[in-house]
């Protein structure tokens, strides 16, 4: 049996406007309204290929598929003339090495009698036992 703790991976946070990176796994509320917010996000990650851009619902999505985001995908609603900015967080668990072999857990000791070990020399193991007559 094993166990596989996930830990959040320190990388690169979702750059946000106005300078300051967002903490991944928080919802954030920016003053701008989200057209302005997503066409900076557009400027700013425009050669991230990794980057994916998406509308639908009423709310822009950006998914990133890049290894070295704190980010997966952040979703952006407008809400009273603000953008509100939730972000999902990226969690990267550590490799495990799983060997096949489990360690025992029961471990068996039969010990031997002399007695039946005499008695299982004497007989002879290849022929069968006729069969009685009903």
């Amino acid at each position: 049996m094993f166990a596989l703790l996930a830990a959040q991976y320190p990388g690169e946070p979702l750059w946000l406007p106005g300078g300051s990176p967002s903490r991944s796994g928080r919802v954030v509320e920016l003053s701008q309204p989200c057209p302005r917010v997503v066409a900076a996000l557009r400027q700013h990650y425009r050669n991230a290929s990794a980057i994916v851009f998406d509308r639908s619902d009423g709310a822009d999505r950006l998914r990133s598929k890049r290894v070295g985001d704190a980010w997966e995908r952040a979703v952006l609603e407008p809400r009273d003339g603000a953008c509100c900015v939730t972000i999902t967080p990226m969690f990267r668990g550590a490799a495990v090495v799983v060997d096949g072999a489990p360690p025992r857990f029961v471990t068996l000791v039969l010990h031997r009698n002399d007695e039946a070990r005499r008695q299982a020399a004497d007989m002879d193991h290849l022929r069968k036992p006729a069969r009685p007559i009903r």
